[in-house]
């Protein structure tokens, strides 16, 4: 889990990658975002704000024709760009699994 002082955007474009003639945005998708309070070492605290993020590459629609046109798109966060960051996030958990751990759990599912 990532924390921040500053209040996450869902959708944040790091950068994007022209390949082939084909526009492809790298974007940094934050999910379960909640604020916390965190105590300082000066007694006090503050509020923070941690969540799950995922980078994933996502393959622009051809109808994009500009800036404007990106902007818009991140805006108003598209489910096929959340379902993706989805799907690589959950790739990442099983990967991050030993082989042997996941067999384990296969088997006692079958039996």
């Amino acid at each position: 889990m990532v924390r921040s002082m500053i209040s996450p955007d869902t959708i944040w474009l790091r950068k994007t990658e022209l390949t082939d003639g084909v526009l492809f945005l790298v974007l940094r998708v934050r999910s379960n975002i909640k604020q916390v309070t965190v105590n300082d070492s000066q007694g006090g605290n503050h509020v923070e704000y941690e969540y799950d993020e995922v980078e994933t590459k996502y393959q622009a629609p051809d109808t994009l024709s500009s800036a404007a046109d990106v902007k818009s798109l991140l805006t108003v966060p598209s489910a096929d760009i959340l379902l993706k960051a989805g799907k690589e996030k959950a790739w990442a958990e099983i990967n991050a699994r030993p082989i042997e751990e996941l067999r384990q759990t296969t088997i006692k599912e079958i039996i």
